[in-house]
């Protein structure tokens, strides 16, 4: 496949969810910003912050309007992957990914990412991440590697939470019975290489600075203990979120086969030919 674009159409019928927009297929794709021209380039922020405007309108706007979206568009012409998520040709979702070396290993840094509100819980958020573990995998099989990102809201964690089978391979653990040192580690070399700027507590996994202030009230993931965790350490005045960090091995692939392998196959040949549809590299 193409490092510049590489896409797989999956029907939408195939995600949860109900409603007009189940009938049309969704297209998945990867592409690295830093293929593009300009023009291209700039097309494609543009759309970009089209759905990032609407995806905060109704949710937790995390402080992020137009103009702080527009304050990333020269960090975010070097970007080494972006994955799309289009509906007849419209930009539905994305998530941009940076890669750094952490402690001498791989970790994707998923520094934004959005879905409009009418395809929000439908599976394209863990159709991005599957598609972003199966090509590290691809590039370095059986490879450790990490995966992080700040955490505005708690319905993205809980979600990871749930899909995490090996629980000391996630931080924060939540519940001390799953900490570890390891982890806990890990997590400080990574806020020291991807948020220098950023006040971190390794004891909670909370960072200050990371975005513009919020004013608006946090989320509620109807996970009891991460939902509690954010009400006593979180404050979005402050522009505080949470670290998250999943280390990917062998035991953590091994412990969500099935997951991860349901995931590849929506995003195989095979599944885009149930779809009726075609497998396309552009």
């Amino acid at each position: 496949m193409s490092d510049r674009a590489e896409a797989v159409p999956t029907p939408m019928a195939s995600l949860a969810g109900a409603g007009a927009t189940d009938q049309a297929p969704l297209e998945y794709s990867v592409i690295g910003l830093q293929s593009l021209s300009g023009a291209e380039f700039d097309s494609l922020f543009d759309e970009m912050g089209k759905v990032m405007t609407a995806a905060v309108a109704v949710g937790d706007a995390g402080g992020w309007s137009l103009e702080s979206w527009e304050s990333r568009r020269d960090r975010y012409r070097s970007v080494d992957h972006t994955y799309l998520a289009r509906c007849e040709g419209e930009l539905v979702g994305f998530t941009v990914v940076e890669m750094a070396v952490v402690d001498g290993r791989r970790c994707a840094h998923m520094v934004a990412g959005y879905i409009r509100p009418e395809f929000q819980g439908r599976g394209i958020g863990a159709s991005f991440c599957s598609r972003l573990i199966w090509r590290m995998l691809l590039r370095k099989p059986w490879s450790r590697f990490y995966i992080c990102a700040d955490i505005i809201n708690p319905i993205v964690l809980a979600g990871w939470r749930q899909k995490c089978a090996r629980k000391r391979a996630l931080y924060p653990s939540i519940e001390p019975k799953y900490a570890t040192s390891h982890m806990n580690r890990i997590a400080g070399l990574i806020a020291a290489d991807r948020y220098p700027a950023c006040p971190f507590d390794v004891a909670t996994g909370v960072m200050g600075n990371t975005g513009p202030p919020r004013d608006t009230p946090t989320a509620v993931s109807g996970d009891v203990s991460l939902d509690q965790h954010y009400r006593s350490h979180v404050k979005p005045e402050a522009a505080e979120s949470v670290l998250l960090v999943i280390e990917v091995d062998a035991r953590s692939l091994a412990a969500s086969a099935f997951d991860l392998t349901r995931s590849i196959w929506r995003i195989s040949p095979r599944a885009a030919h149930v779809g009726r549809s075609k497998m396309t590299n552009s």
